[in-house]
């Protein structure tokens, strides 16, 4: 979610001081930049629902029955291990979204400053409590409304609405063809702040 140009590490979503089992667990690991991870989400994941996934393994259980519980939590192994994996992730509620499990984009819009400020802010896209709850979630464990990125975003959103603004321009007859030639590059995977993008070219402006 937080795409920043520079270091950037692989976080795991469940954190190992929990969910010890997922510690070698590549479906649990996801690209972070390096301030997201270590400074602000570090060992937090935050829950509503029942806990059924970071549960503590009493000392006394053997290897063997700590390997076999392990098993039954991960979703390594068969296409069932990887159903009953995601139907926990769903349980538990977690507020920040697993993108393994739930498309977060739905979840967030975004909200330019006025020009003078140069900021665009990541806000929940409704009044819903699984957007709300997404939102404060990513905002107080991955930071994602700090100064860097505010001003990061506006830089790549005031390069789209340029873009847009010389769409516009264009007779109406070319207009839509040459919007969708140019959001193709745009829009392609990997440039950053893509969601961000996505969102006021599908969204808010409607040009693809």
């Amino acid at each position: 979610m937080c795409v920043l140009r520079g270091a950037h590490s692989h976080g795991g979503l469940r954190p190992k001081s929990l969910y010890w089992w997922l510690a070698f667990c590549y479906d649990n690991y996801l690209f972070s930049c390096q301030r997201c991870n270590q400074q602000f989400k570090n060992d937090e994941f935050p829950i509503s629902g029942p806990v059924r996934m970071a549960l503590t393994v009493p000392g006394a259980l053997t290897k063997a029955k700590k390997l076999a519980f392990a098993q039954s939590m991960a979703p390594d192994g068969t296409a069932q291990a990887y159903t009953a994996y995601l139907q926990m992730s769903v349980a538990e509620n977690a507020g920040l979204p697993d993108p393994y499990a739930e498309d977060p984009e739905p979840l967030f819009k975004w909200v330019p400053g006025p020009p003078a400020l140069r900021e665009v802010r990541i806000a929940a896209a409704d009044a819903s409590a699984r957007s709300v709850a997404a939102f404060q979630a990513v905002e107080k464990y991955f930071g994602l409304n700090r100064e860097e990125l505010l001003r990061a975003r506006w830089l790549e959103y005031e390069l789209v609405e340029q873009l847009k603004a010389a769409c516009d321009a264009l007779p109406a007859a070319q207009r839509k063809t040459v919007a969708r030639q140019v959001f193709a590059r745009v829009l392609a995977d990997g440039m950053p702040f893509l969601a961000m993008k996505r969102y006021f070219a599908h969204s808010v402006w409607k040009l693809v």
